[in-house]
Order: C-alpha cells, then structure tokens, then sequence
C-alpha cells in the first residue's frame, strides 16, 4: 500500500506509527520515510531477531513472540505495545504481521484509535491466500498460468518445466498453516 504525503494531519505531526516485523524487507526504507515525514516510528521485532533497526537512531524496537511459534502471545504482545505507545497508526509489513493484525481487534483496545494503514478483515484473508488469489484473478480475467494446487507436494508430478512451487498459504505456525481456526 502506499501513502502519497502524510498519514493525517499536516505533515510531521510527530504521531507515532507502529510497523512490524522488523525483519520484512521493507521495513528500513519505511521506518526512513516515516521519520523524514516527521513521525516517531516503534517497530516490533520477532525475539532473538538481529534487525539492523535495532541500530537507528530515533527507533524503539518492541520484542515480541515470533508468530509462526506462538501466534496467541504475539497477538497479546501486539495489543500490549499498541496499549502502551498509543500509536496513531499500525503498518503491517510483512505476511505474519498482515496476519497478527488481523486478529487484534483495534476496537477493543483502551484507545480505539489506532489506524490500520493496511489490509483489514476480508482483504487480509485474500493476501495471504494464494489459492484464493488464483480464483480471484480468473473471475476478474485476468490472465492466470496453468496452475494446479495440491495439499501434498508428492502428489503433484509437474510436467512440463519449468515449475513453480508456491505455499498455498503465507502464515504458517508449528502446527501447519495458520487461518482464522488454528
């Protein structure tokens, strides 16, 4: 998603923004146009994560539980660090913190008034699904390459190559892929 100018408010309104994880990909030029468009930035990171952010003037790092270990106690982490900072808005980055802020009930926070700038509820489900993706692309006509989904990698024989192998899902705990039962 992207943000043309300030989130809200005249520009460098100093409102704090809470990004995670510390560790996607995006997360360094993020936290570098957060802070040159004047907002305090706290960036969760998953615990016994070595981020480079950890490193940046200005950014305070929140440890939290890693999410593909223990889901329920990164969720409560989150809620507490959003309870605790007091954030204008969360900016999830990656898959797993698309994921966790699904499940954090903004609403029910002491301060409701935490912004998502990301995808909530249904469109959440649609980014980190991939299979659900192909089907929504085919309704839309979109062109979709040959494609078969399988549960079991061995019960797929590709022919012909070259293939891609993708996970079905994006967010995967111990136990197997993570949705909205597990």
């Amino acid at each position: 998603m992207a943000v043309n100018g300030p989130l809200s408010g005249a520009r460098g309104d100093g409102s704090t923004v809470v990004i995670g994880f510390a560790e996607a990909f995006a997360a360094i030029e993020c936290v570098w146009s957060l802070q040159g468009a004047g907002y305090r930035v706290t960036v969760s990171s998953r615990r016994g994560a070595r981020s480079p952010l950890r490193r940046m003037r200005g950014v305070r790092v929140y440890d939290v539980a890693v999410p593909e270990h223990a889901w329920p106690d990164t969720v409560a982490d989150i809620r507490h660090l959003l309870a605790e900072s007091q954030p204008a808005y969360l900016m999830p980055l990656d898959d797993a913190a698309v994921w966790v802020s699904d499940r954090l009930d903004l609403e029910s926070l002491p301060d409701p008034g935490v912004r998502l700038v990301g995808p909530p509820h249904r469109q959440a489900e649609l980014c980190l699904d991939k299979v659900e993706q192909l089907a929504v692309a085919q309704l839309s006509g979109l062109p979709v390459p040959p494609t078969a989904v399988v549960d079991h990698l061995a019960d797929y024989q590709p022919e012909p190559w070259p293939v891609v192998v993708k996970l079905g899902r994006a967010v995967y705990d111990d136990r197997g892929p993570v949705n909205g039962s597990c």
